[in-house]
């Protein structure tokens, strides 16, 4: 008998967390809240190279926090199949705080941001960090069809809401500890 996926989540659910995750007393004095947040290092992963991204956007309105580093990663492939470390990564600092950090990637290799981070590190373009301690910002998109935007008719909307539910995952396209990562969410109507 094979169990269903939910018995499967809840039996993940009930096992203890690793070691490695420390849990800390909850924080309640904003002090304290604030010195948590501004020694973080945070990269947030936008779906375009321009403009500031939905992730960083919603994090700021919702929790009210802009960290201290932020880093804005875009992953780009090149027509080549390789990229040489020394061309890997395009860093434009954008404030004191904020720095913007394409990624070159090569179409024969596969996209690793912590490890782009590390040749940028390497190379003298960013200060030094401890990249385990990195948070990963990711946004979720879910996809709703309900046939109010004119241009595209329902069924298509399904196929499109379907195939993006599919979509890989970020974390494990952009090999981001999972442990790391923070996905922010948010819903668009079609």
């Amino acid at each position: 008998v094979h169990p269903t996926g939910k018995a499967v989540v809840r039996e993940d659910q009930d096992r203890p967390l690793p070691a490695r995750w420390e849990i800390e007393p909850p924080t309640l004095r904003d002090e304290d809240l604030t010195a948590l947040y501004q020694w973080a290092d945070v990269v947030v992963l936008p779906s375009r190279y321009e403009g500031v991204p939905l992730p960083l956007t919603l994090n700021l309105k919702l929790n009210h926090v802009l960290h201290e580093k932020v880093y804005l990663v875009a992953v780009h492939f090149t027509e080549t199949p390789r990229v040489p470390d020394t061309e890997r990564v395009k860093v434009t600092p954008i404030s004191d705080d904020i720095t913007r950090l394409e990624l070159r990637i090569g179409f024969m290799e596969k996209a690793d941001v912590p490890q782009g981070l590390r040749c940028a590190i390497e190379c003298g373009q960013i200060p030094a960090c401890d990249l385990r301690q990195v948070t990963y910002f990711t946004g979720h998109e879910t996809i709703i069809p309900e046939g109010r935007q004119t241009g595209m008719s329902r069924w298509r909307e399904t196929i499109f809401a379907f195939m993006h539910h599919n979509a890989q995952h970020p974390a494990y396209y952009f090999n981001i500890p999972t442990a790391q990562l923070m996905e922010i969410g948010v819903e668009f109507e079609i």
